[in-house]
């Protein structure tokens, strides 16, 4: 089975090196292409079959966390990674729980996007123990309701 990515990048000669990398590691990898966030969210609206979307950070029409939080939200559940040159950008968006792989030239591999991509990041993790704890509180209060409406007098 192939692994389709999304990859959101406008500098067409980095996201050939990306492509062609990744298509040496693993001959099965599909990838969809848009050079700026409109053309990744509308390729998002169009089908939602990716497996991961690699999202540089600084694109011509978004920048920075409006960026990831505008793939974030439609593209619940699928892993992204964010790319950037920005080393103080990189710093302050993995400070906000964004998954960030810097692509400044010292030691950036592509493998490490995939590898990023399998990985959840702080802020997918935190959102699922959000989720859990949320559905365990709904699930208390509904066996607290139910025992109040069948044991009146209990909670008194």
């Amino acid at each position: 089975m192939s692994t389709h990515i999304m990859l959101i990048e406008d500098n067409v000669e980095f996201a050939d090196v990306l492509e062609r990398r990744w298509l040496r590691e693993d001959p099965t990898i599909m990838v969809s292409r848009a050079q700026t966030l409109a053309e990744g969210l509308l390729m998002l609206g169009l089908t939602r079959d990716f497996d991961g979307i690699v999202v540089d950070l600084n694109l011509p029409d978004s920048s920075g966390l409006h960026t990831f939080e505008s793939i974030h939200a439609a593209a619940i559940g699928l892993p992204i990674v964010g790319c950037t040159a920005d080393v103080v950008m990189a710093e302050s968006l993995t400070e906000e729980g964004v998954q960030v792989v810097a692509k400044d030239g010292t030691g950036f591999r592509p493998g490490a996007i995939l590898r990023a991509l399998k990985q959840p990041s702080l802020r997918d993790s935190c959102e699922r123990a959000i989720a859990a704890l949320e559905f365990e509180h709904a699930a208390r209060e509904r066996v607290f309701d139910l025992f109040n409406r069948f044991i009146p007098n209990a909670s008194t």
